[in-house]
């Protein structure tokens, strides 16, 4: 469903529910875990995954998952529309960071914590080569 977040429920950013999306109005038995961008007060657990990939929130709430900021400048524009608009985001201590490869963005695959002290590694793989892509985060 997400070519750049192929896993979002083994990520924990979609999770079981049976909570009603708030852009659709149905109970779909997923949910998003976290609350987009948007200058609409958007709560956490409150938009189905269907709604994110579809595009349906980004028109409706102008919900964005994914902040800009952190997409590399060498993504194309309309990978970082689909990444912005239409791809659960995950959490991080600070903003999140998308990593690209091969000039595309990489696909998402989850999180590895360390040993040092609160210091999480997100781990990415490019699309293209499946190079593997971290980025380290610290609380």
């Amino acid at each position: 469903m997400f070519r750049y977040h192929p896993d979002p429920i083994g990520t924990g950013s979609i999770a079981p529910s049976d909570k009603e999306c708030r852009c659709c109005g149905r109970s779909r038995g997923y949910i998003y875990t976290l609350a987009p961008y948007a200058e609409e007060d958007i709560e956490e657990e409150s938009i189905c995954p269907w709604c994110i990939a579809d595009g349906s929130a980004h028109r409706k709430f102008g919900a964005e998952f994914i902040d800009s900021e952190g997409i590399p400048d060498e993504v194309p524009e309309h990978v970082v529309e689909e990444l912005v608009e239409r791809t659960p985001g995950y959490a991080a201590w600070q903003a999140e960071e998308w990593r690209a490869c091969c000039n595309d963005a990489a696909a998402f695959l989850g999180e590895s914590r360390d040993a040092g002290p609160g210091r999480t590694t997100y781990v990415f793989e490019c699309l293209h080569c499946r190079r593997r892509l971290l980025h380290v985060d610290f609380p």
